[in-house]
């Protein structure tokens, strides 16, 4: 059923099993970032994963349509009072349908929806019994993050390649080696110190979605204060401020569909599936080909057409310029139109992380000395935001990921302190939160990068059914993990199953003990991995390689499925001589079950071999 409620902007969709598939339960999705969409869920996962645990699927926009403005006045509304609402629709219809109402309901939502998914869960209403917030942003760090990665991207430019080497398995460990001047090894540092996740490196490069962060930036001010107020860089003309800045004109060579760009996509620059998301038609015009040098550097500029009107670069594909969130699509304009390009509001936004902090978070010390402000406040205080306090209905479990850069680790630690303080000794009756290693904001789009980070939807849907059978049967789910947070706000997870809990298993690849090895061509080499399930989280039914990263995985060995602690060899070698990165793979399932895909609970390690 797709419908909405009149005289509002709230939409929705319900899903209905029939009567032999319906196990008296509901799962209702809430979409990431700023919502909009009653379907995302809906076509991410969400619909297989009601159908899995017998449930109908509910799903809403969260009050809005793609304008947030409409509900200004009523923020509650898109917080939780449209998911409420929506979901009291669902049991009013599913007790027409199944002759009476769902026993239990579940929501879950990742990114800005696992915030709001919070806000439900600690909303004056009881129509949900257990919560799943994953991958969550938190209010204080909402544009904090994206601000920070923001001026270090702009300042580190091609150096960044370098800080991945650096970081990578085999690398010297050390990225401020290799960096320039006291600038870039300064940015560098203030990123790690607010928590920015090791092992994300690669994920630092112009981001698509600073133009969504830059819509939600909690002083509104900023924009006009920035360039005009002293104390703050633009207007006391700041030399680095000075150096970022781009103002340029570049004339249109050729104007590009979504099929024209289709066929430039390279890898971790473009995805095709986050174009058909936004549901552009193939031959859209999204895209501009320019005549210019280094065009990367435009991404989060504004780009203003000759009819007047701005757009948002979002990517660019060699020299093409793409804007895949604008509401218009290029059919106005044409080859050797000049489009003028500035990022102005960019070099704003990247510096607001400086101005809108509070000492109360361990990630934003660094930007005080003896709790005074090392730079000029903003307008607002962060202060005022209001946040969770982790007084929430039912059962929690949140999902986090550890080498998430969108939404870091810290995004979840200040909220589980809140839990902790209210629960006190009552915590694990409650609630638990589980680590995902090797896991960033969104899954792997491409093969290669599958040998970096996995496809965490198997531990949802593992963490899903431990929801519902801690509330509906009284089992309880394996602990939370073993964690903690390093002066320098970084991640600590145990290395050993045993030790870190959770329910995703360790894995350790080495050559004789070490990340990386010189070997010869035709020269044969060992590879020793090893793996551990953390007790009563399952057994190993399959373990994979990859020996030239690629992502191609030839290497498979199929296991009993009875083991919880696994330790193999593999010889290899190569023909020709490069830098190779090999990633070893195991999956593990909780009953051993070697046809149950999608609980399979995957995790991996990486080593580095020099072939000369």
């Amino acid at each position: 059923m797709h419908g909405s409620f009149e005289g509002t902007h709230t939409k929705f969709i319900l899903c209905f099993p029939d009567s032999k598939h319906y196990g008296g339960r509901f799962i209702q999705h809430l979409q990431g970032g700023l919502g909009g969409n009653e379907y995302t869920g809906y076509l991410a996962g969400g619909l297989y994963l009601a159908r899995r645990n017998n449930s109908y699927y509910v799903e809403s926009n969260q009050g809005h349509s793609g304008d947030l403005r409409v509900l200004s006045d009523r923020p509650s509304v898109f917080d939780w009072e449209a998911s409420a609402t929506t979901a009291l629709y669902g049991r009013k219809y599913a007790k027409e349908i199944y002759g009476e109402e769902p026993h239990h309901g579940y929501l879950y939502g990742g990114s800005g929806g696992g915030y709001r998914c919070i806000k439900c869960a600690e909303a004056p209403i009881e129509i949900w019994n257990g919560f799943m917030p994953m991958i969550m942003s938190y209010p204080a760090f909402f544009t904090f993050y994206d601000s920070i990665k923001a001026l270090t991207v702009l300042i580190l430019g091609d150096k960044i390649k370098d800080i991945i080497d650096a970081t990578d398995p085999g690398g010297s460990g050390n990225p401020f080696l290799l960096l320039e001047n006291n600038i870039q090894k300064e940015a560098l540092a203030r990123l790690y110190q607010s928590g920015f996740p090791r092992g994300a490196e690669a994920q630092l490069r112009p981001d698509a979605f600073w133009g969504y962060a830059m819509q939600i930036l909690p002083d509104p001010k900023h924009w006009e204060t920035f360039w005009i107020e002293p104390g703050f860089e633009g207007a006391d003309n700041d030399p680095i401020v000075r150096s970022l800045l781009i103002e340029e004109i570049v004339e249109v060579e050729e104007v590009l569909s979504v099929n024209d760009i289709r066929s430039l996509i390279v890898e971790e620059e473009l995805d095709e599936g986050l174009i058909k998301n936004l549901r552009f038609s193939d031959e859209a015009k999204i895209g501009i080909k320019v005549k210019c040098k280094k065009p990367g550097k435009y991404v989060g500029s504004s780009m203003r057409i000759p009819n007047g009107r701005k757009m948002y670069c979002t990517h660019n594909v060699e020299n093409v310029l793409v804007a895949l969130f604008s509401r218009h699509i290029l059919d106005d304009i044409k080859p050797r139109d000049k489009v003028h390009i500035d990022n102005r509001r960019l070099v704003a936004f990247s510096h607001h992380h400086r101005h809108f902090v509070s000492n109360r978070y361990p990630e934003m010390k660094q930007f005080f000395i003896d709790g005074n402000p090392i730079y000029k406040p903003s307008s607002r205080s962060l202060d005022y935001i209001p946040v969770p306090s982790g007084n929430f209905n039912g059962k929690m479990i949140i999902l986090q990921n550890a080498q998430d850069c969108d939404a870091t680790p810290s995004n979840a630690r200040a909220y589980i302190k809140s839990v902790k303080d209210h629960l006190g000794k009552t915590l694990d009756k409650y609630f638990r939160i589980y680590w995902n290693e090797n896991a960033r904001h969104i899954q792997p789009l491409t093969p290669v990068e599958s040998t970096r980070y996995i496809r965490w939807g198997s531990i949802v849907s593992q963490a899903m059914n431990d929801l519902i059978k801690w509330i509906e049967e009284g089992i309880s789910p394996p602990p939370s993990t073993n964690y903690s947070f390093d002066v320098y706000s970084a991640l600590q997870l145990p290395k050993s199953g045993f030790e870190r809990k959770g329910i995703q298993p360790t894995v350790q690849l080495s050559i004789k003990g070490k990340k990386s090895a010189h070997i010869s061509i035709d020269q044969t080499i060992s590879l020793d991995g090893e793996a551990e399930a953390a007790p009563n989280t399952g057994y190993f039914i399959r373990l994979e390689w990859d020996f030239d990263g690629l992502g191609k995985f030839t290497h498979q060995e199929e296991l009993s499925g009875t083991e919880y602690k696994i330790k193999t060899t593999v010889s290899h070698k190569y023909n020709h001589p490069g830098t190779y990165f090999v990633t070893f793979r195991v999956f593990l399932e909780r009953n051993g079950d070697k046809q149950d895909i999608i609980h399979h609970i995957i995790n991996q390690d990486r080593i580095r071999i020099v072939v000369t």
